[in-house]
């Protein structure tokens, strides 16, 4: 699933995924970072209306981009990792 990688959201393109098992961090939305799915049928019905709808494609291609700059990005979980309070041994 989606928590699984980061490459489709770091590429901008847009994602149908099974239900998340993982908490993602956040403000992950399923519907505007990625079309969620639970069956075969109901992905590739997902993936025919990306296809024909390019504006609905663009506009989750664009909100997984952001998703990935602010949450996945490698100087996102760095700054975030800093950030967090860290109990001395």
């Amino acid at each position: 699933d989606l928590a699984d990688t980061a490459d489709l959201p770091c590429f901008g393109k847009a994602i149908v995924s099974l239900p998340l098992t993982h908490p993602m961090p956040g403000d992950f939305q399923p519907g505007v970072q990625a079309v969620i799915v639970v069956s075969a049928d109901e992905a590739v019905e997902a993936v025919d209306r990306l296809v024909a709808d390019a504006a609905q494609r663009r506009k989750l291609e664009l909100n997984a981009r952001r998703y990935f700059d602010e949450w996945l990005s490698p100087i996102a979980v760095a700054k975030r990792l800093a950030s967090e309070d860290r109990v001395s041994p």
